[in-house]
């Protein structure tokens, strides 16, 4: 089954980080996944948001990963 990681991204200087431990863990328990983290960082959203939809259209289901504030 295929899985879209999704959530904060914008002023979250993290979300690498976060992103792509979601899609380990998610890949060790089976699924395909879908990382926008894995894109460049200098896309424009005009740019960035057909390739997220896309990538949201197929996926089964979404998973946003948690963000721990300090």
């Amino acid at each position: 089954m295929t899985i879209y990681i999704a959530g904060a991204m914008k002023g979250n200087p993290d979300y690498r980080t976060q992103f792509n431990a979601a899609e380990s863990y998610l890949i060790i328990k089976g699924w395909t996944v879908l990382n926008p983290a894995c894109l460049q960082e200098d896309l424009d959203a005009d740019a960035y948001m057909p390739i997220c939809l896309a990538m949201v259209r197929k996926t089964l289901s979404s998973c946003f990963p948690l963000r721990h504030h300090l």
